[in-house]
């Protein structure tokens, strides 16, 4: 054709298919249900892997709670003598705890001593009403031992004054204090260790829906309020809480010189179906001669 273009060599151009514009519609609406499917899938497989993760996690802090209500029951019972205890029940336990020890300096009066404190007490409470105090008439020569002396606490008042007062109250003391009791005994010797006891109760309790294990202490008029110590743990009916103890010579109950045995389990039911247990065994020694041995900057127990 004269000054126009060869038809068969003109470009073409291709319109857009209405068949493939259907098929691009239809894929779009079949991959629809199928990501709304895998999304629910992800969903659901996310919220069962976050609870098994929550539930593991209760599991440890449950493991961890019980561990430390042992570890707390050893410390508070490892000092102790069998004349320490002083009443026990299946969920219940009353007992003379160790609190601190001090250094006898002076006696002031026929009822007020002056003490010297090498270390706080523990929890910075400090000795109060109602506390418990043992002396040692002899002197510690020789490894050997005078049957203790214990006075009741009626009052506590700060001591600051250094006159008199040997080297052993004034070189590493935290503090000093002066302790009136109802009667000071005789042949005592400056020097000496004064052991600080508490009555305590370790008891399984309610509070609100939980169950703890909490502390009472004695003031010598009443009990304080309940500290909770450990929890929450199962009820009494599974088992949260138990104690029991026994001779372990088989000895009367009221033999003051025979060990007794001391057995306290906590235990807490996790959701899962599993049970975090502990039980703590501790033997408590009635034999004074050669299960105490007080210093002025330790306790230390030889148990047979």
């Amino acid at each position: 054709m004269r000054g126009g273009t060869v038809p068969s060599l003109r470009p073409m151009v291709r319109r857009p298919s209405r068949v493939c514009a259907g098929v691009t519609l239809l894929e779009v609406l079949v991959a629809l249900p199928i990501m709304a499917i895998l999304m629910s899938a992800s969903s659901l497989l996310l919220f069962a892997t976050l609870r098994g993760l929550e539930g593991r996690m209760h599991a440890i802090r449950t493991h961890a709670e019980i561990r430390r209500g042992a570890v707390l029951t050893r410390r508070a019972l490892a000092p102790l003598r069998a004349r320490d205890l002083r009443a026990v029940s299946d969920s219940q336990l009353e007992i003379a705890e160790h609190l601190t020890i001090g250094i006898l300096c002076a006696s002031v009066s026929h009822t007020q001593l002056v003490v010297a404190w090498p270390s706080a007490p523990p929890g910075g409470d400090g000795i109060r009403s109602g506390d418990l105090l043992e002396f040692w008439p002899r002197g510690l020569d020789a490894g050997t031992l005078a049957p203790p002396v214990e006075r009741a606490v009626r009052g506590v008042a700060s001591h600051t004054g250094r006159d008199a007062l040997s080297a052993t109250c004034v070189t590493g003391i935290v503090s000093r204090s002066i302790v009136t009791v109802d009667s000071i005994p005789g042949a005592l010797v400056v020097g000496a260790p004064v052991l600080v006891r508490r009555r305590q109760r370790w008891l399984h309790y309610r509070s609100a829906s939980a169950w703890w294990i909490g502390r009472r202490s004695f003031d010598g008029r009443q009990w304080d309020g309940t500290q909770p110590v450990v929890g929450p743990v199962n009820s009494p009916h599974d088992g949260g809480m138990f104690v029991m103890a026994w001779r372990r010579d088989g000895a009367a109950p009221d033999q003051p010189d025979s060990t007794i045995i001391l057995d306290v389990t906590i235990r807490r039911t996790i959701p899962d179906g599993g049970v975090s247990s502990t039980t703590s065994r501790m033997p408590l020694s009635g034999n004074e001669s050669s299960a105490e041995r007080p210093t002025p900057d330790g306790w230390s127990r030889n148990v047979p």
